[in-house]
């Protein structure tokens, strides 16, 4: 799920090194550096946490399915994230699907009902959480 989401990154850096607007590149503009930056720091958090659930699912002989559902709720809602930012920043051409990004962003709302809705996952969530697993 990084990966797609690190490409509709690279489109919208790329994208904003060509756009101009008020007599500048796009990739100049603060609040494009912001979303630019808040994709980054989605799509790092999201590779990490679900490295991490995978080293104790083999290293550990409890099932951490709370961590499982926290990366299943935090990768499926970050990838809206990126994908919604991305499209933001290449503006009405990011909302055709000229650019395969309107059909990125479909794929993320459609991830987050199979293998349990994101409310669902916080509930677990949380009721590990009520039974004392407080261990990350």
């Amino acid at each position: 799920m990084y990966r797609i989401c690190q490409w509709a990154l690279k489109q919208a850096i790329d994208y904003s090194k060509l756009r101009e607007t008020f007599g500048k590149k796009i990739e100049d503009h603060q609040m494009i550096q912001t979303m630019l930056a808040d994709c980054a720091i989605d799509i790092y958090a999201a590779r990490n946490m679900a490295l991490n659930c995978a080293w104790k699912i083999e290293n550990n002989t409890k099932s951490p399915r709370k961590e499982i559902s926290m990366v299943k709720t935090f990768c499926t809602e970050m990838m809206g994230r990126v994908y919604d930012r991305a499209i933001q920043i290449h503006g009405g051409i990011g909302v055709t699907n000229e650019l395969g990004l309107e059909e990125g962003y479909r794929l993320a709302r459609i991830l987050r009902i199979p293998d349990g809705t994101s409310e669902i996952h916080r509930r677990t969530i949380a009721k590990s959480l009520l039974k004392g697993d407080l261990m990350f």
